[in-house]
């Protein structure tokens, strides 16, 4: 966050009960919301981290969205109902033709992709569940996304 808001490329939305862009693209930056996001198919690009304390619904026709920073593209901080987690989607993506580079991540409810017309995810879906379903698209891992993790620095507690 501290390196977007640095480039001003940290944006802050508010918007109850959802924040939907209007620009195409979208600007280029760490985009933090408060609430839902619902990207509609009239929004083609991107190179955005999109982090929400709501839900994510994307219908893509045609886009190319790619993450801004480390390789995350969409992350949700949804925690559903602990009765309902398995089946509640807090990230719906519909992607027909056009491709995401980036991870899409919910650690707490479903990831729901539908991918048609040779739609690419170059990335991952690291979800609580996840549920993939269509025809004619690719989802490819892509480990450069992420970050060497033999730069890290490893803190192990012993007792």
């Amino acid at each position: 966050m501290l390196a977007a808001q640095a480039e001003g490329k940290y944006f802050e939305w508010d918007c109850a009960p959802a924040w939907s862009p209007t620009g195409d693209p979208i600007p280029e930056g760490l985009h933090y919301c408060h609430h839902d996001v619902s990207i509609p198919a009239s929004i083609t690009s991107g190179t955005v981290t999109i982090v929400a304390e709501g839900r994510i619904n994307v219908s893509n026709s045609g886009g190319n969205f790619t993450s801004y920073i480390d390789g995350l593209l969409f992350f949700s901080n949804e925690q559903p109902a602990a009765t309902t987690e398995c089946g509640t989607n807090v990230v719906d993506i519909t992607g027909a033709g056009g491709s995401f580079t980036g991870f899409v991540f919910a650690p707490y409810g479903s990831i729901k992709y539908s991918g048609s017309g040779n739609h690419v995810l170059n990335g991952g879906l690291i979800g609580y569940t996840v549920d993939v379903s269509g025809n004619d698209f690719q989802i490819s891992y892509q480990d450069d996304l992420c970050e060497d993790v033999t730069k890290r620095i490893l803190v192990r507690l012993i007792q």
